[in-house]
């Protein structure tokens, strides 16, 4: 009866080891998806900033805001296609910022 005691401790003992090893894992994971989350954040700022004032109203609009194209040509006061257009500038205008510093931020 001792010996199974002691088997049954040990063993819950092993448990909680491995369930704190976990926790520790997770934690050390979701630690660093949040400084890569805030470090392409602060990228995107300033790659907004980069950006002349027509292209990044329209990127604030559809990314930020997550209004339709049309949406934000309403606001703007210009054609749904070219709201696209500016997206599309706006793709390129990042891919040319992101290969300037490595392109790890997308």
């Amino acid at each position: 009866m001792v010996v199974n005691t002691c088997r049954d401790q040990l063993r819950s003992q092993n448990r909680r080891s491995a369930l704190n090893k976990d926790y520790v894992e997770t934690n050390e994971l979701i630690s660093a998806a949040e400084r890569d989350k805030k470090r392409q954040v602060e990228w995107l700022y300033a790659a907004l900033e980069c950006l002349s004032p027509t292209l990044r109203e329209t990127a604030i609009l559809v990314l930020a805001e997550d209004l339709s194209h049309r949406e934000a040509g309403e606001i703007l006061g210009i054609k749904e296609s070219t709201v696209s257009w500016r997206m599309h500038e706006l793709r390129k205008e990042f891919k040319v910022l992101a290969g300037d510093d490595g392109g790890d931020h997308q």
